[in-house]
């Protein structure tokens, strides 16, 4: 009799296993089923927020659910990239950030993550960084012979202390042999206002933040970091072409905590694929100086630890990498 009533209760126990396995199976397989929670780590109105609410209005095209953008600014984005590695791994938290976020920054500032404590899902886009200004400089020449005359005078905001712009800012003030004291902001969007009212001298910024003011008038380009003339700002000549000889890129990455089953970053891969390779993604991207740029998780992490070990060099050598 109790052998008979534990064969019973095994059996019973095993087929709650199996219908446990067949329910998260089933789930796995549905995603997603719920609004999908999009971190960004700057304020609202910059250019990473512009990108994260293309990327969420385009995606609806591919997917059932809808991408809810959550901004959570602070510790020059490291704060929001903590929030996303101690989520819960389910693929219903997301985090839109950049090799600044997620690799540069971990130089200079103490977070509480390191390269491999998150989840490359894909790469969405490239850009390189400008020049911004409101002051009487026309050109890149203007300004540097002005700031050599008046050393002590010249501040450059930047959207953050662990930025690519900040690293290429710095690379360009080395070779342009000026003394620029960095104020960091908070991502772009109160780095603007500080532009706008003269509060810094210039900005390291990124294109799609500014390309409004620019096309308006009310901000001034001096140059453009690609290696060559972006095709959405044809009259903003390089730096290269200027006689300063620095180029930098920077990319955008999506990412999940470690830990979300496999079938859920595919479908998630699957639908942001086809959200940066549409059109309409691309278009929009274009007309902020950006290009769309889909790489899968192997390319994106690839990369990204090649840009880690380089960033680390090039900070050992302007003497600013924490110790």
């Amino acid at each position: 009799m109790k052998s008979i009533k534990r064969i019973t209760s095994t059996c019973i126990f095993i087929a709650f296993l199996l219908l446990m396995f067949i329910g998260i199976s089933l789930a796995e397989s549905d995603y997603p089923v719920k609004p999908i929670t999009f971190i960004v780590p700057y304020e609202a109105g910059g250019g990473s927020d512009i990108k994260v609410r293309i990327i969420a209005n385009v995606a609806r095209k591919y997917s059932p659910q809808p991408f809810i953008v959550i901004n959570s600014p602070g510790a020059s984005g490291t704060k929001a990239v903590y929030e996303l590695v101690k989520s819960k791994p389910d693929g219903y938290t997301i985090a839109f950030v950049s090799d600044g976020d997620v690799a540069t920054s971990l130089h200079l500032i103490p977070a509480k993550y390191t390269i491999d404590d998150y989840t490359i899902i894909c790469c969405a886009d490239s850009r390189s960084p400008v020049i911004t200004t409101k002051g009487p400089w026309n050109n890149l020449k203007e300004f540097i012979d002005y700031a050599r005359k008046n050393p002590s005078e010249i501040k450059a905001g930047v959207p953050g202390l662990g930025t690519t712009v900040r690293l290429t800012g710095e690379l360009f003030a080395k070779k342009a042999g000026l003394q620029v004291r960095i104020v960091p902001f908070q991502g772009s969007g109160p780095l603007i206002p500080a532009i706008l009212g003269g509060h810094v001298e210039i900005g390291y910024n990124w294109p799609d933040a500014v390309m409004g003011l620019y096309k308006s008038g009310e901000l001034k380009l001096l140059c453009y970091f690609g290696d060559k003339r972006s095709n959405t700002l044809p009259n903003v000549p390089t730096a290269k072409e200027q006689g300063i000889d620095v180029v930098g890129e920077s990319k955008h990455f999506i990412i999940v905590p470690n830990g979300v089953p496999v079938p859920v970053r595919e479908r998630l891969n699957g639908l942001l694929k086809k959200t940066i390779e549409d059109p309409e993604f691309e278009k929009k991207l274009s007309e902020l100086a950006n290009q769309a740029n889909y790489e899968d998780a192997e390319a994106s992490k690839r990369w990204l630890k090649e840009w880690y070990k380089t960033s680390g060099e090039l900070y050992d050598m302007l003497g600013m990498r924490k110790r």
